[in-house]
C-alpha cells in the first residue's frame, strides 16, 4: 500500500467488537483511523465462519501454550459414525453436510440482543442499524427436573399456562408489577418492596412468598440469573425482559442474520464511510512510544515495510501485542452441535415456529453458573434447511466437555433412535475453550495511553458489558468528543463541493434494520418486519459466495 498515509490520529489493531466500536466512534467525529487485522477476515474472537472454515480455524488457531498467548485451546471435534445400517439421519450425513458448508455461519462467541437492550439502542441512536438485519428468537425455554417448557411471553400466555396455578399467576403478576414500579429505597411506596438493595434477588422472592415454581421461571428464565444474582441486578434484568417483549416479537431477544460476526462489521462499515482505512492480513511489529511536539507522545509501528505514526494505538485480545501476564483473562467453555431435530422435540416445538430458542439451564450442584443454549434454524441464514445449529456456553471451570456434560447428557444423545423425539442425535460436535475478559474487572482506569487495549468477549448473554467498557475506554481516550453521534442519512452525505450534485454518495442500497419474524406484526422503532421467505432466498444465494469467505 504505497499510497497509505504515514500519520493517523488512531490506529486500531484487531476487528473484534470493542475495537470496531472504538474505530467507528473515532472516525465518526473526524479522526483519521487506520484499522488493521492480522487475520484475512473481520471479527477476531467475534467472527462467524462457514462450516469448513470453522473446523479449520479451530485446528489451526488452537494452542497448548496458553500461558503466553491468547488463543483457543482444548479443541475436540467429532462426527457421528455413520454405518451401512445407518448411512444417514433424516436425510443427512457427514458428506452432505460438508457439501453444504457455505450455508453455515457459525459463531465463536454467540450473543443475543435484548429488543430494548444497549446494543439495539446504540445501533438505532448512531444510525448503524441500516447495516444489519435481525430475527426475533421464537421462544424462551426453561428446564426443570430434566423437562423442557416454554416460558410465557405475554400476559395471555401466563394465564393459559397449565403448570402454573391460578394463585401462582396472581402472585406472578403482582410481583412483576412491583418490580416495574420500584423506584429505590428513597422513594418507597406501600405497594413496592421493603428489601435491602444489597440483598440477593432469590431472598426477595422468598420474602414475597413466591413458590419454587415461580422462582424458577423468574430467576432462571426471565432474569437469566442464578442464586447469587443481586436485588439490583434482578430488577434490572426483569425490567429489561418485560420492556423488550412485544417490541419486535413475542420474545425479548433478537439474533443477527448471518451470525454475530456481522455486528463488528456494522461498526467497521460506519468507520469506512467516514474515512477509516482498512488493511486485513497484516501484522504489526516494532511498536514504540516516542516523544513528539508539545510534550506529547505518539506511537510508531511497522506494518511490513511501512512505518506508521499514530497519536493513539488500540489493540484487541487476539492481537500479538496482548500480554496476558499483565491483562488478566478467563475462558468460556463452548460447544457447537449440528442436529437434525430441535431440542425438546414436538413437545416444545411446533411446526409454526422457526426453531430458534434460548435456554439457561439452571445452575448444577456445586456451581453458581448455568449453561446457556442458543438454538438456530435455517431462518437465521446460519445453517441449512432441515438442520439445527446449537451453541452451548458456560464459564470455564475444568474443561469444556466436563463443564457441559450434565446439560448434554440431559438433552442430547450420541446414538440414533427413531423413536426418541425429545433428544436429538448429535451429528457433529466441537468442544473448545475461548479466551474472555473478566466481568467486573477494571480494565480502563489503569490505562494512560497513548497505547490502549480493548476487552474481549465477556461471559454474558448480550453485549451490555462490552458496550459499557467501550464507552469508558472512548471517554478515556477522547473525553471531549461525543460517543457515536447519529450518522447522517445516505442522501445527506456530500463529498466535495455541496453545489456539485454529482458528488453526493448514494448509499441507498444499505439495508435498514430488519427484524425477521414470521409470527408478529407488532413492532416499534426504525425496523421492518418481513416474512421468513427472505431468509430462505438469502440462504440459497449463499451458494454464490466467494469460497474463501468465512
Amino acid at each position: 500500500m504505497n499510497d497509505l498515509p504515514k500519520e493517523f490520529d488512531l490506529c486500531v489493531i484487531g476487528t473484534g467488537f470493542q475495537e470496531s466500536v472504538i474505530a467507528a466512534a473515532a472516525s465518526r467525529v473526524g479522526k483519521s483511523v487506520l484499522h488493521i487485522d492480522q487475520n484475512e477476515f473481520y471479527g477476531g474472537f467475534w467472527a462467524s465462519y462457514n462450516l469448513e472454515n470453522f473446523m479449520n480455524h479451530l485446528e489451526v488457531n488452537k494452542s497448548d501454550d496458553t500461558d503466553k498467548v491468547c488463543k483457543i485451546r482444548n479443541v475436540n471435534q467429532q462426527w457421528y459414525e455413520f454405518t451401512d445400517e445407518i448411512p444417514e439421519i433424516n436425510g443427512w450425513n457427514k458428506e452432505k453436510i460438508i457439501k453444504d458448508s457455505r450455508r453455515f455461519n457459525i459463531d465463536l462467541i454467540p450473543k443475543l440482543n435484548y429488543c430494548n437492550g444497549k446494543l439495539v439502542e446504540l445501533l438505532i441512536s448512531s444510525n448503524i442499524c441500516r447495516y444489519t438485519e435481525f430475527r426475533a428468537v421464537d421462544k424462551v425455554l426453561t428446564a426443570r427436573n430434566g423437562q423442557l417448557d416454554v416460558v410465557p411471553g405475554s400476559r395471555a400466555d401466563i394465564f393459559t399456562k397449565k403448570n402454573v396455578s391460578i394463585i401462582e399467576k396472581r402472585l406472578l403478576m403482582k410481583f412483576i408489577t412491583q418490580c416495574v414500579e420500584y423506584k429505590g429505597e428513597a422513594e418507597k411506596k406501600e405497594e413496592t418492596f421493603d428489601f435491602p438493595e444489597d440483598g440477593k434477588f432469590i431472598d426477595l422472592m422468598k420474602q414475597q412468598k413466591l413458590t419454587d415454581n415461580l422462582i424458577h421461571y423468574i430467576l432462571y428464565s426471565m432474569c437469566m440469573g442464578n442464586d447469587e444474582t443481586t436485588f439490583k441486578e434482578g430488577l434490572d434484568k426483569i425490567r429489561m425482559y418485560l420492556t423488550s417483549i412485544g417490541r419486535y416479537g413475542n420474545t425479548p431477544y433478537l439474533f443477527p442474520m448471518f451470525g454475530c460476526g456481522e455486528i463488528p462489521q456494522c461498526f467497521c462499515r460506519l468507520c469506512a464511510v467516514f474515512g477509516g482505512i482498512y488493511w486485513l492480513g497484516q501484522a504489526v511489529s516494532d511498536v514504540n512510544i516516542v516523544d513528539a511536539e508539545n510534550d506529547e507522545k505518539v506511537v510508531t509501528m511497522k506494518f511490513g515495510d511501512e512505518l506508521i505514526i499514530s497519536k493513539k494505538l488500540v489493540f484487541g485480545l487476539d492481537s500479538n501485542l496482548m500480554d496476558i501476564s499483565v491483562n488478566p483473562i478467563s475462558y468460556i467453555s463452548r460447544a457447537v452441535f449440528i442436529t437434525t431435530k430441535p431440542v425438546g422435540g414436538s413437545s416444545v416445538n411446533s411446526e409454526l415456529d422457526g426453531g430458534g430458542a434460548v435456554l439457561l439451564y439452571h445452575p448444577i450442584e456445586g456451581s453458581s453458573d448455568g449453561v446457556t443454549m442458543i438454538q438456530l434454524s435455517h431462518y437465521t441464514s446460519c445453517i441449512s434447511k432441515g438442520l439445527y445449529l446449537v451453541h452451548l456456553s458456560t464459564p470455564f471451570k475444568k474443561e469444556a466437555q466436563e463443564d457441559l456434560k450434565d446439560f448434554i447428557d440431559t438433552f442430547f444423545r450420541e446414538d440414533y433412535s427413531s423413536e426418541d423425539d425429545t433428544k436429538p442425535t448429535v451429528i457433529y460436535s466441537a468442544y473448545f475453550e475461548i479466551p474472555s475478559s473478566i466481568k467486573g474487572h477494571n480494565y480502563v482506569d489503569s490505562q494512560n495511553g497513548p497505547i490502549f487495549y480493548c476487552c474481549g468477549p465477556f461471559a454474558e448473554l448480550d453485549y451490555d458489558e462490552s458496550i459499557r467498557q467501550s464507552r469508558l475506554l472512548y471517554a478515556k481516550m477522547y473525553p471531549e468528543d461525543e460517543f457515536l453521534p447519529k450518522a447522517p442519512e445516505p442522501e445527506e452525505i456530500i463529498i466535495g463541493d455541496e453545489d456539485d450534485t454529482n458528488a453526493s454518495v448514494n448509499l441507498g442500497v444499505l439495508a435498514d434494520l430488519v427484524i425477521e419474524n414470521d409470527k408478529s406484526g407488532d413492532n416499534e422503532g426504525p425496523v421492518t418486519v418481513s416474512d421468513d421467505t427472505k431468509a430462505e432466498k438469502e440462504q440459497t444465494a449463499a451458494e454464490n459466495q466467494d469460497p474463501e469467505s468465512n
